[in-house]
C-alpha cells in the first residue's frame, strides 16, 4: 500500500471486505485503485465479497478488470467462485476475460456451480 493512501493496509482490507462505501471512497483513488492489498487488488476483494456497487465504483476510476492476484485469480474468477452473478455481469460488461482458467487449468465456465452463472460465461 502506498504512502499516499490514508490508513493502514489492514484498515483498507477491512473496508474492502466489509464494503464500507465511505472508507473505500476516501482511501481509493484513481492513482491507487490497482494497489496491492495483501497480494490482491481492491477489485479482487470487492468481487470476492460481493460488493456490487463498490465494484462499479472502482471500475469507474480505473481498476484493472483483468488483474491477476497472488493466487493467480482475476476478479471474474473470484466472483464466479463465490457465486456473485451480478458482479460477473458487471465485470464482463467492463471487458473481463471470460476465457481465463482457474489456477488448476479448469475453464471458468466449468467452475460455475449454477446454470445462471454458466450462461453468463458461455
Amino acid at each position: 500500500v502506498s504512502d499516499s493512501m490514508v490508513g493502514t493496509e489492514d484498515e483498507l482490507r477491512w473496508a474492502l471486505q466489509g464494503g464500507d462505501h465511505d472508507a473505500i471512497a476516501e482511501k481509493i483513488t484513481s492513482e491507487n485503485v490497482n494497489v496491492s492489498v495483501g497480494g490482491r487488488s481492491p477489485l479482487h476483494h470487492l468481487a470476492d465479497y460481493g460488493h456490487t456497487q463498490m465494484v462499479k465504483y472502482v471500475l469507474s476510476i480505473g481498476a484493472n478488470v483483468n488483474a491477476v492476484d497472488k493466487h493467480g485469480l482475476t476478479p471474474l474468477t473470484c466472483a464466479v467462485f463465490e457465486n456473485h452473478p451480478e458482479i460477473v455481469c458487471v465485470l464482463i460488461s467492463h471487458g473481463a476475460d471470460v476465457t481465463v482458467k482457474s489456477p488448476d487449468g479448469t475453464p471458468l465456465v466449468d467452475c460455475a456451480e449454477s446454470d445462471e452463472m454458466k450462461k453468463l460465461l458461455a
